[in-house]
Formats: structure tokens, C-alpha cells, sequence
């Protein structure tokens, strides 16, 4: 078994390359297409997501639990996946048929929904969860980087204007397919070569155990891709969605510091639980708490210091409301990292049911707060509307794992991180009132002040995890001088 701590390190360069890209690209991009384009794309990818949804049909959380209870036997992992794959397949085949009609009769965007059918097919051939089940994430890695320096460079030489729309939805859509295939046919090749038959009788097998999933994916995204649409249906503002969407890119490039953490203990979870092993389990969630408390609270307390200087540096002019936007989706950090802590430990132990129970309540409110929000509030409606679902479901799931839980243990440390991090932005607030410079430097003196003052902090009361990280280096480093020598 692979060591959890490389594969959180090869997790996170993964998820990073995934979503830094358009970071990479989106000053470049906003500055051309401008905030109505931007909201345009926004929202026709929110509509063509959940018909991706319906396509998988919570294909990718059950392939990556049935692949790692598969326990690295590897014609039984390839007869799991193309049994999945096939069940997949079917399901993306009648969806795409309903996607092609719903095309038909739109009046609007017509265009870009036609192109966006490269985007629907990505969802059927993205087998991350394949490699995920085997803790394979150095075959991510490889894919992401590959796929997204494509894209890095075909966006720079092709994107001139607000014409290049179509041409910006192609090379965003056409990248997830041609990422997707280098993952799925090497795969393919393998299960051609070890002869696995496709076995058609195990379709309704897999879909009886999908279906239990598929319902808290759709609660999910109806707090999450849902606040799209219905900011672009009741606004009828595509720079409400603009300003939305690239406040979103910001959070979800934070998150994937979390949300690599998640993406590794569901895997190792799943295999602790096959084995019995109950307190290993105990150890990873409450470690993988911790660790989200540790570096959420300062991401939160920084961004609300930063966003007035970062967003207009990082956007150019047009996208003043995504200041507001970005400083209340921060909160989303601390929530939704636990949130996929804890709902990753209830999935790998089979607990789909209260997963299911919590995810739908945090969507029903997420939707009737959105209907009155958004109204009123606009955006900002919306992402309140976020936080507080968030917040819900995150304390229904913290209570359901309360067995896999040491509370006080975690209730003492997250009062240090708070402290600190709260010590932290009282002083970078004095730090900027002082600061008289250009926007770049004055994002990087905040940002290395903030973690200096904070990991200054931790390590005067000693905290364990802060000190187990500068052990890690130390070791390193000295390993380092003497390899050297």
C-alpha cells in the first residue's frame, strides 16, 4: 500500500494543475471575452453539467470504492471497470440522445450548446476514478499536466476578442475529452490484452448500487453548478454570472488543497473498512479534519484582507461585484473541506443513506434560500445561500462520523487555528493601512506576512501537526546536505 502522504502530495499537484490553468488563463481571458461572455459560458456549462450528471449517474464515487475493494487484484479490477465503463456507457448514450433534443429547442446559445456535446462525452470517458481506486495519482498528474499545457498555450494564441466565444468554449470542452482519452485507452488496451469480456448481466447490479449515490450528487450540485443557472434565470444578468463564475475559480483553486485530502482517505478508507480496522479509521478522518481546520482558517481570514487589491489586479475593470462574492465564498473553504472529509468516511464505509439524508436537506434549503435571495441580493444572494446549506449539511455529517470522531481532541485544535488566524488578520489589517505600493507587491507582502504570523503562532504553542511538517523538512534538507557532500 502507497504512502498516504505521498499520494496527498500527488493528489494535490493533480487537482492543482486541473484548476490553476484557468487561473493561468482567466486575466488573459477576461480581459478579451469581458464579464457578459464570461457569464454566458457560465451558465450554459451549468446546464450541460447536470445533464452530465444524469449521464454518470454516481458512476465515478462507486468505481473508485468498487476499485479500491478490489484490493489490488488486477483482473479483478479491470472486469469491475469495464462492467462500470459498460453501465456507464449506457447511461451516457440515452442522456446524450435527451441533450440533443433539449439543442433543438433552444433559441438562445445554440452554438455553444452544440459545441458543449464534447463536454458531455468528457464526462463518460474522464476514468479518474479508475486511477483513484488504485491510488494511481501519478497517472493523473501525467494526464493533467500534459492536457493543461495544451490548453495554456491554444487559449494564448487563439483568443483575440469577445468573437472568440465559440473558439473559448471548443478548447475548454475539447481538452477534458482529449483528457479523458489518454486515461481511458490505455486501460482499454489492458482489458483487451488480459481478454475481460464485457458482461452485460451486471448492468443492473452496478445500477442498484449507483443510484444510492447519484441522488446526493444531484443535492450536491444543486448548491454548487444549480446556483448558476438560477442566478442566470431569475437575474437575467450575464454579469451577475460573470462576476460569480471567477469568484468560484478562485475558491475552487483553494480547494484543492482540501479537496485532495479527500480525494486520497476515501480510497484508504474503504480499504481500512474491508479490513476492519476501525481505529486506524479514526485516526485518518480526525488527522484529515485537523489538517483542514489548519489551512482553511488563515485561506478565509486572507482573503477577506486581500480580495479589494487581488480581484481587480487579477480580473482588470468590469468585475467589481466579485469582490463582495469572493470574500463570502471564502467561508465555503472551512465548510466544505470538512464537509468532504466526513461525507468521504460515510461513503467508504457504506453509510450511503445519512449521506444521502444530509446532502438533500443542505439542497432543499440551498434552493428555496436561492429563490428568495437571489431576488433581492443578486449574487451575493446566491453564494449566502451556499454558506449557510454548507454549514447545515457540514454539522449533519460531523454528527453522523461522531463514532469516527475524537471531538474534544478536534474542538481544542481548531480553537488554536482560530486564534491564530484571527491574531493574523488583526495584524495584516495594521500591515495594510501602512502599505503604499503597487498591487502585486502589496499582495505578496500580505500574503508572506500572513504566513509567517500564523505558522509563527502554531509554533509557539507547538502544535503538533505545524511541528511534524517543519520535522518533514528538516529531514529532508539534512538528507539533502549529506547527498550533497
Amino acid at each position: 500500500m502507497t504512502s498516504l502522504r505521498k499520494n496527498y502530495i500527488l493528489s494535490l499537484l493533480t487537482q492543482t494543475i486541473t484548476v490553476l490553468s484557468p487561473l493561468i488563463v482567466t486575466p488573459f481571458v477576461a480581459r478579451r471575452l469581458l464579464a457578459d461572455n464570461i457569464g454566458i459560458y457560465s451558465f450554459t456549462e451549468s446546464v450541460v453539467f447536470i445533464f452530465g450528471l444524469f449521464a454518470l449517474l454516481g458512476s465515478q464515487i462507486h468505481g473508485k470504492r468498487e476499485i479500491a475493494y478490489c484490493q489490488g487484484d488486477r483482473k479483478k479490477e479491470l472486469q469491475t471497470f469495464s462492467e462500470i465503463f459498460l453501465t456507464s456507457s449506457i447511461t451516457s448514450l440515452i442522456v446524450l440522445s435527451g441533450y440533443i433534443v433539449f439543442i433543438l429547442l433552444q433559441t438562445q446559445y445554440r452554438i455553444i450548446y452544440w459545441i458543449q456535446v464534447l463536454e458531455l462525452l468528457s464526462f463518460h470517458w474522464d476514468i479518474s476514478w479508475f486511477y483513484q481506486g488504485r491510488e494511481d495519482f501519478k497517472s493523473l498528474l501525467y494526464r493533467n499536466l500534459l492536457m493543461k499545457s495544451l490548453y495554456i498555450v491554444l487559449i494564448f494564441l487563439l483568443i483575440r476578442d469577445t468573437g472568440d466565444l465559440p473558439m473559448y468554449v471548443f478548447l475548454r470542452t475539447g481538452s477534458f475529452l482529449f483528457g479523458g482519452a489518454i486515461l481511458l485507452w490505455p486501460v482499454i488496451f489492458q482489458c483487451w490484452k488480459a481478454k475481460v469480456k464485457l458482461n452485460l448481466s451486471a448492468v443492473p447490479g452496478h445500477l442498484k448500487k449507483m443510484m444510492p449515490l447519484f441522488i446526493p450528487q444531484i443535492a450536491i450540485q444543486i448548491y454548487t453548478v444549480l446556483d448558476k443557472t438560477m442566478i442566470g434565470v431569475i437575474t437575467q444578468s450575464p454579469y451577475q454570472n460573470g462576476c460569480y463564475e471567477e469568484a468560484m475559480k478562485v475558491i475552487r483553486v483553494m480547494m484543492n488543497f482540501v479537496g485532495a485530502a479527500a480525494g486520497v482517505l476515501m480510497p484508504r478508507v474503504a480499504s481500512l473498512h474491508a479490513a476492519g480496522d476501525k481505529e486506524e479509521i479514526r485516526k485518518k478522518i480526525s488527522t484529515g479534519i485537523q489538517f483542514v481546520i489548519m489551512i482553511t482558517l488563515p485561506m478565509v481570514a486572507g482573503i477577506a484582507i486581500v480580495a479589494p487589491v487581488f480581484m481587480p489586479f487579477f480580473l482588470g475593470n468590469g468585475f467589481d461585484d466579485s469582490i463582495v462574492l469572493l470574500q463570502v465564498l471564502a467561508i465555503l473553504l472551512l465548510l466544505l473541506g470538512i464537509g468532504r472529509i466526513v461525507g468521504s468516511c460515510l461513503l467508504a464505509v457504506k453509510a450511503e443513506k445519512r449521506y444521502t439524508i444530509n446532502v438533500c436537506i443542505g439542497a432543499a434549503v440551498n434552493f428555496l434560500l436561492n429563490l428568495f435571495l437571489i431576488h433581492y441580493f443578486l449574487a451575493k444572494g446566491a453564494a449566502w445561500a451556499s454558506v449557510i446549506a454548507e454549514l447545515i449539511v457540514t454539522s449533519l455529517m460531523l454528527y453522523c462520523c461522531r463514532n469516527y470522531l475524537d471531538i474534544r481532541v478536534l474542538i481544542k485544535k481548531a480553537a488554536l487555528y482560530l486564534f491564530s488566524a484571527a491574531a493574523m488578520f488583526g495584524c495584516l489589517m495594521v500591515v495594510k493601512n501602512y502599505l503604499v505600493c503597487k498591487p502585486l507587491w502589496e499582495l505578496l507582502v500580505l500574503a508572506v506576512s500572513g504566513m509567517a504570523i500564523y505558522g509563527g503562532i502554531l509554533l509557539v504553542f507547538r502544535d503538533d501537526m505545524t511541528l511534524s511538517v517543519v520535522r518533514m523538512i528538516w529531514k529532508k534538507r539534512t538528507v539533502t546536505d549529506k547527498n550533497g557532500q
